[in-house]
């Protein structure tokens, strides 16, 4: 729903309201009008309430009356479904065959010298078919789903007569049910009260209420107790609409054209001259001493004279009346100071049942009666109007109901300053965090730095960043950003992991250990495809490490997937797919009547879904590798930047086993040590001196 357009359409309602309530009262739209939360339930209350109430007078122009309304309220209270049916049936009989002759009009003259002028007409004989089209409809409310216990409202039978100049009927010879169209009143009905004003057995309260305290109530539109009231609204539509359908296409169609001409039956709905009494508006005004006040609903009071005395005699069956109770808000007996009150609400719905009975009573004058055998009577024409008013009294209903919503969101916006993003969600949780957290406990950036110690200087880092889809296009300042997680680590654990790299091979590996859990925040609206989570590895100049990235299996065992080698500046962007599993209070929900078999197998399954969770990144830096399986002293290769190229290159371009260049103690037994000369200097020549002499093979092999 456009907002600013039903703002415009509530503001043009204004003359109309002033002309209802007098000038003294100003009502405004609820934006307009200073209000507190708690006003907002009150007004989708009210809202509902109007558009019961309203729903009350239309149904009694489809022949609900008090009488029959008590019935209907004790089988809902008795736990059994109430329909409302609109049922109709189709007749197609012969009645006889004419024929006519028809002049053509045009004479012809021929003149001859024998017998004088001879003229000429042509005379066409045709054969018509005549045939009975009845058409009869009910209204019937049923008890249950059977049709054993039913209350007839309204009904009626028509007839026509078609021409036709061909023996083939213009129909089926029955047609039974042409229409089946239902109404579930249930919800309906379980809002309407029997009220002890005057102890009247006609008088009902509607009374929709708002359980603020559900678990899912979470706005005055989005909770349990609003989704019934707006499915009955979408529901009365729909009857309405095939009713509508079925008058026009199946009974008014069938009028030949003079005859359709003669009755208008273009304005039947006029919504110009019918008032809907649903409008989300607020005024500041405090309550009177009276906390009830009656409203009749009855579609007589405005009959003729006439009509009037003779429908007074039964107006203990006919007519409704109801009961608007002050509205209270939770836990506080005040009422609201700027919902409208309850005089106001008298009149709207007065005003609301004057003007259908004045239409009612104005396509009793323009219609046939009912008891004739026309097939279009009064009371269709009533029908079509009436159905067309419950149609807009629906969309006003849903349109109020979303326009509390959005004003709760634009209030929302404005108190910001501007709409709330994943991206600003995730801002205010981490300032949140920084606040709540204690300083070893907060969330902090998923970025690791590799380096030997803290005497060392780090060789890269690792991180994994997550960037929207719209942040692609945007400044640089909106570029990736590393994820907040909470971390646990441990620096010396007794055991060691490994994982195997073939049957016969396993590599074992200790060293520093991060735990990490990412909460992250979604909307329900945002396709998280869209955002963008990978994880980097960047390192730099004269550097390199390897990393591997697989499963986590228990505690002692990794499943590595993907293994690479980061260098001399590279930067390294691989995109994790994250997807969404079931909970496990969702997942036992979901098993529960599934079979003995088909449980184990979820489960099963499930468990290899939970073993893929939880990743993996395994850090393994190559220089104090390449220290030990070169015999060489730690730290021996922190400062020979061109040695340690040179045994990148041997090692990964030519795959030069590591024996060839490593240093062997048997060296040190020939060579003539001084005192000047430490054994990691002698050990690092030694090693530089393979490798010299294993770059000359390979040049010379070139």
């Amino acid at each position: 729903m456009n907002q600013v357009q039903f703002i415009q359409k509530i503001d043009n309602a204004q003359n109309k309201v002033a002309q209802i309530l007098g000038h003294a009262k100003n009502p405004q739209v609820a934006s307009k009008v200073e209000h507190s939360y708690d006003d907002k339930y009150l007004l989708a209350e009210f809202i509902c309430n109007m558009g019961v109430a309203s729903q009350v007078s239309c149904f009694q122009q489809f022949g609900l009356t008090a009488n029959s309304l008590n019935e209907l309220k004790g089988w809902a209270a008795a736990g059994d479904a109430v329909t409302l049916r609109f049922r109709s049936e189709e007749k197609c009989t012969f009645l006889r065959t004419e024929t006519r002759e028809e002049d053509s009009g045009v004479e012809q003259v021929t003149e001859g010298s024998l017998f004088g002028t001879i003229s000429s007409k042509v005379i066409t004989k045709i054969k018509e078919y005549f045939w009975k089209v009845e058409v009869s409809w009910e209204v019937v409310a049923f008890r249950g789903v059977g049709v054993e216990v039913m209350l007839r409202l309204n009904g009626r039978k028509g007839e026509h007569a078609i021409k036709t100049t061909s023996d083939i009927p213009p129909q089926a010879e029955l047609i039974s049910p042409s229409l089946v169209t239902n109404l579930d009143m249930t919800w309906f009905l379980t809002q309407l009260d029997k009220t002890s004003l005057n102890k009247d057995p006609s008088s009902f309260s509607p009374s929709f209420k708002i359980n603020r305290k559900h678990i899912q109530c979470a706005t005055p539109s989005q909770n349990p107790d609003i989704f019934p009231a707006l499915t009955f609204g979408n529901n009365v539509t729909r009857w309405c609409n095939d009713i509508s359908r079925f008058i026009h296409h199946n009974m008014i169609m069938k009028l030949d054209a003079p005859m359709a001409k003669s009755m208008n039956t273009q304005s039947l709905d006029q919504p110009n001259l019918l008032f809907i009494p649903i409008l989300p508006m607020f005024q500041q005004q405090t309550y009177s001493s009276f906390d009830n006040l009656s409203i009749s609903s009855s579609s007589s009071n405005n009959a003729p004279t006439e009509e009037r005395e003779e429908e007074n005699d039964k107006k203990t069956e006919t007519t409704i009346t109801l009961s608007f109770k002050r509205a209270v808000r939770d836990d506080q007996e005040s009422g609201s100071n700027v919902l409208l009150d309850i005089s106001s609400i008298h009149k709207f719905l007065n005003e609301e049942a004057r003007l259908l009975a004045t239409r009612v009573n104005d396509l009793k004058q323009e219609y046939p009666t009912p008891t004739g055998p026309r097939l279009i009577s009064s009371n269709e024409a009533t029908m079509i109007m009436v159905c067309g008013h419950m149609k807009r009294v629906c969309s006003a209903w849903s349109e109020s109901i979303a326009f509390i919503e959005n004003m709760l969101r634009s209030q929302l916006i404005a108190a910001i300053g501007h709409e709330v993003t994943p991206t600003d969600f995730d801002n205010y949780m981490s300032f949140h965090n920084n606040k709540f957290f204690a300083s070893a406990y907060k969330p902090k950036p998923m970025v690791h730095s590799i380096r030997r110690s803290h005497l060392h200087s780090p060789e890269g880092t690792l991180s994994v960043e997550r960037m929207s889809a719209s942040s692609e296009a945007s400044t640089e300042s909106n570029a990736n950003k590393p994820i907040e997680t909470f971390c646990s680590s441990r620096t010396s654990l007794e055991n060691d992991m490994g994982f195997s790299i073939n049957a016969a091979t396993r590599i074992c590996f200790s060293g520093e250990r991060h735990l990490h859990g990412w909460l992250r925040h979604d909307f329900s609206n945002t396709n998280q495809s869209s955002e963008k989570i990978s994880l980097n590895a960047r390192a730099r100049q004269f550097s390199g490490f390897i990393v591997i990235v697989g499963r986590l299996l228990d505690a002692n065992n990794i499943d590595p997937q993907h293994a690479f080698l980061v260098q001399n500046r590279d930067e390294v962007e691989i995109p994790l797919s994250v997807s969404t599993i079931p909970t496990a209070k969702e997942f036992k929900d979901s098993i529960q009547s599934l079979s003995p078999e088909q449980q184990r197998f979820a489960k099963a399954f499930r468990e290899m879904q939970l073993g893929a969770t939880l990743m993996g990144v395994l850090v393994i830096q190559i220089k104090p590798q390449l220290e030990a399986v070169l015999d060489l002293p730690p730290d021996s290769l922190t400062k020979e930047i061109k040695l340690t190229k040179d045994l990148f290159s041997l090692f990964i371009d030519y795959q030069i086993p590591s024996d060839l260049l490593k240093y062997s103690t048997d060296e040190s037994a020939n060579l003539n040590e001084t005192l000047s000369t430490t054994p990691t200097a002698f050990k690092v020549a030694a090693v530089k001196g393979h490798v010299a002499s294993m770059l000359e093979m390979v040049s010379e092999v070139k």
